[in-house]
């Protein structure tokens, strides 16, 4: 397999092969012609699902494996996982992730090293596939924003809503529509230790209805529909390249 440093290849005719994984066919054929264009990058197989991706993935040499947030609706660490597994030589770039950094921390413990905001410009897909297949990371420029902001943000959330910042962020997915099972994959915990921070939320903040849940949301300022991310029908084409 062709071995990469930063942004050059250590072979002047090897290129970095890449999968696209994405639900969505327009956005998909966006990638690839705009990924192809680039000097050292080349898409070497794509798929619109899941089990079409693995495939591609055992049965062509590759590099990088893009895939779309939404390929895995609800539950995004799981197929990661998957991936990660089968492929552990593979580097993981992952698209169309929430702009609210959502899962950001899980999916960088499970090692993936390229983390694209659905408003990411189509040269920092190449980007971030580049810095990727060299070994290194790459942070859209609008995560990296609400990464920085929410760290202050979250600071005085906790200390307003007297939350601790996981406590935090299991009501914000609650009252967005997640369901137990999804919140303890989206933050790779146990469906029981969801629950138990259910119990402590409810205990701290009287909420004990969904209703109550959502408005305590509201008030603390941390629910942001995000749940919609997951939707294909959501996704935008990729911007023409410019």
């Amino acid at each position: 397999m062709d071995k990469f440093v930063g942004w050059c290849p250590l072979d002047d005719n090897a290129k970095i092969k890449v999968i696209v994984a994405d639900p969505h066919p327009v956005l998909r054929g966006a990638l690839r012609e705009h990924i192809d264009r680039h000097a050292v990058c080349e898409v070497v197989a794509e798929a619109g699902d899941v089990k079409g991706a693995l495939y591609a993935c055992a049965t062509h040499d590759h590099n990088v494996i893009l895939i779309n947030f939404a390929m895995s609706i609800g539950d995004i660490t799981a197929t990661i996982a998957e991936f990660r597994n089968a492929f552990q030589n593979s580097q993981l770039v992952v698209g169309h992730l929430p702009a609210s950094g959502t899962g950001l921390k899980q999916l960088w413990e499970m090692n993936v090293s390229g983390f694209l905001s659905p408003m990411a410009e189509p040269a920092e897909y190449s980007a971030a596939i580049v810095a990727a297949s060299g070994g290194g990371h790459y942070l859209s420029a609008h995560l990296a924003k609400a990464v920085f902001c929410a760290t202050d943000e979250n600071a005085a959330r906790e200390q307003n809503s007297g939350l601790t910042s996981r406590e935090l962020e299991v009501l914000k997915l609650l009252a967005n529509g997640y369901c137990n099972k999804e919140i303890a994959n989206i933050n790779n915990i146990s469906v029981r230790t969801v629950e138990t921070h259910r119990l402590n939320i409810r205990r701290k903040t009287g909420a004990n209805t969904l209703s109550d849940l959502v408005r305590k949301a509201q008030e603390f300022g941390i629910r942001e529909n995000q749940h919609a991310s997951y939707e294909i029908t959501q996704i935008q084409p990729l911007a023409a390249d410019r």
